[in-house]
């Protein structure tokens, strides 16, 4: 069913692909299928880029998800490098004390630490 849904959506492209895509990647996220959704992600993010621009509003929940996924990846440095794309979107469209802008900054904050952690000589 999600095969012939996104077929669809790529025939139509715009906001309508954008959105299956993303749709299907937490699908499959949620199945365990991380390099998969990863990819899903990056293509739903390309096509909300394209849409929209690369400081849209928009982007932010695409982001967090790729970024969640990279993290559980151990691809720590890319998970940081979308967190400091998603932080400042949630900023400026929440505010910088909402909770959403404030669970960010936790993600981001955890990425960091795991990132030191998996950097350091093990004894």
């Amino acid at each position: 069913m999600f095969r012939r849904a996104l077929a669809l959506a790529e025939a139509r492209g715009g906001a309508l692909e954008a959105a299956v895509l993303h749709n299907l990647a937490v699908n499959v996220e949620d199945q365990g299928r991380l390099e998969d959704a990863g990819a899903l992600y990056e293509r739903a993010l390309a096509a909300r880029e394209a849409l929209a621009g690369a400081g849209a509003a928009a982007l932010r929940p695409t982001l967090v998800r790729l970024a969640r996924v990279r993290e559980a990846a151990g691809r720590f440095e890319e998970a940081l490098a979308l967190y400091d794309r998603a932080i400042p979107l949630a900023e400026a469209e929440l505010g910088e004390a909402h909770q959403v802008t404030s669970a960010l900054r936790g993600f981001r904050e955890e990425a960091a630490r795991r990132a030191g952690e998996a950097k350091r000589p093990r004894a």
